[in-house]
């Protein structure tokens, strides 16, 4: 008689049955886990032009029936116990993901998902196959509705990374608070939630950031290229000392088509702080997402939604950036600014000046597009401090850009006024 043995790339599946009677795969070395139902949402990007933009994303739900880890993080990370049941969950989050990238490499069809809670006062890193995928069968989210990441105290070193180094695995319902104190010293302190994360997607997840370092380089998003994020709150709150610069960034250096989809962003800057929502980033892509930028301090340096990016698409989003006009440009508050070749389908946009250096006031909702496209867009720019000199512009030095059905606010230039808007 043969007997057929299940084979992956790196040897044989080893069945066995648990304490119940189940078969289960314990991938050689793997506790006796059981596979559970999990649904979770799936986008896809359509053809986009002028006709077809409203859909240019579905969203449908997607079952699939996944082998599930458990971990209860412990504070510090140094506890590697624990074997990934319910009954005897994994307590660093780090050991756990890259056991579950070994279970990835070892098979070619299994989901995995891993329910998390605890403390997390730790970098979550992935160091056992760097460079890796986890091939979007991995799925990483709340453990019975508890906060899955949690951090709040003082930050020890000069950075703070929280997840770092997946790629293509999907974190799911999770609900992210970094919460940082620091000294009063004026060294800058770097703080990063999700950082080269390439593929990865980030489904109705909750992410809060407050830093009040006196200087604060502080990210939501960096190097995340082709990540995805659906349905998420992205808070960011920079509370630092007035006289010292900080940095306050939504999505920072992310290629390759970061998406926001049905997504809140908003920035609260502070201080001498420059805020920019979006930021040299290529191919960026909103869908019905809203942004906000707040940077009201009298001494802010610069507030932009996006800034300095290359072939971006927004669609069906809303952008509103409110601060001052001391920045560093000629024009203080900017909406979309310097963005090559966009790309905007029913997008508004708003930008409001409220105070501004010697008496002037400068706002501008779409300012520096070359090439771009605008339908159906509404640019509006406002100068709402009392000022002796106003500059306002909905559409302004957008070289070569095609505008259609697109509407802006009352333009307005007062006092020593030498530049005149395009539109």
């Amino acid at each position: 008689m043969i007997y057929p043995i299940p084979m992956t790339q790196r040897g044989a599946v080893l069945r066995r049955q648990d304490e119940n009677g189940d078969t289960v795969l314990p991938f050689l070395v793997m506790p006796p886990v059981r596979q559970e139902p999990i649904t979770y949402p799936v986008c896809k990007f359509n053809s986009l032009n002028v006709d077809t933009y409203r859909d240019w994303v579905t969203v449908s739900q997607k079952t699939v029936s996944a082998y599930t880890f458990y971990c209860d993080s412990e504070a510090g990370g140094g506890n590697h116990s624990g074997d990934g049941t319910r009954q005897n969950p994994f307590r660093n989050i780090c050991d756990a993901m890259n056991k579950l990238a070994c279970l990835v490499n070892a098979t070619c069809c299994y989901y995995f998902v891993l329910k998390v809670k605890g403390v997390v006062d730790y970098a979550v890193r992935h160091d056992a196959y760097v460079g890796a995928s986890f091939q979007k069968r991995v799925i990483v989210t709340n453990w019975d509705g508890a906060f899955a990441f949690n951090f709040e105290g003082e930050t020890s070193d000069q950075s703070s990374i929280f997840i770092h180094g997946f790629t293509d695995c999907i974190f799911y319902d999770l609900r992210i608070r970094h919460h940082v104190t620091e000294s009063q010293d004026d060294s800058l302190i770097y703080v990063t939630i999700f950082s080269d994360c390439p593929g990865c997607e980030f489904l109705n997840c909750t992410v809060e950031i407050v830093s009040n370092a006196i200087r604060s380089y502080t990210r939501a998003i960096r190097v995340c290229h082709g990540a995805l994020f659906y349905d998420c709150d992205i808070t960011i709150s920079v509370t630092g000392a007035d006289d010292f610069l900080s940095y306050c960034y939504g999505v920072y250096q992310s290629n390759s088509s970061c998406s926001l989809v049905d997504t809140r962003c908003t920035l609260h800057g502070s201080g001498g702080s420059t805020a920019a929502a979006v930021m040299e980033s290529t191919g960026f892509r909103s869908y019905r997402s809203s942004i906000v930028v707040v940077n009201e301090n009298f001494k802010s340096r610069e507030t932009t939604g996006m800034l300095n990016c290359s072939t971006p698409f927004i669609v069906l989003s809303t952008l509103n950036a409110t601060g001052n006009g001391i920045g560093n440009r000629s024009w203080g508050v900017n909406g979309v600014y310097n963005c090559r070749s966009a790309q905007c389908y029913e997008a508004d946009v708003t930008a409001e000046c409220k105070t501004g250096p010697e008496g002037g006031l400068a706002s501008c909702a779409f300012i520096g597009n070359q090439n771009a496209r605008f339908y159906t867009c509404t640019g509006i720019a406002l100068c709402t401090g009392e000022a002796e000199t106003k500059q306002a512009c909905g559409f302004k030095g957008n070289t070569r850009a095609v505008y259609r059905d697109c509407t802006t606010s009352e333009q307005i230039c007062t006092g020593n006024c030498d530049e005149e808007c395009d539109f």
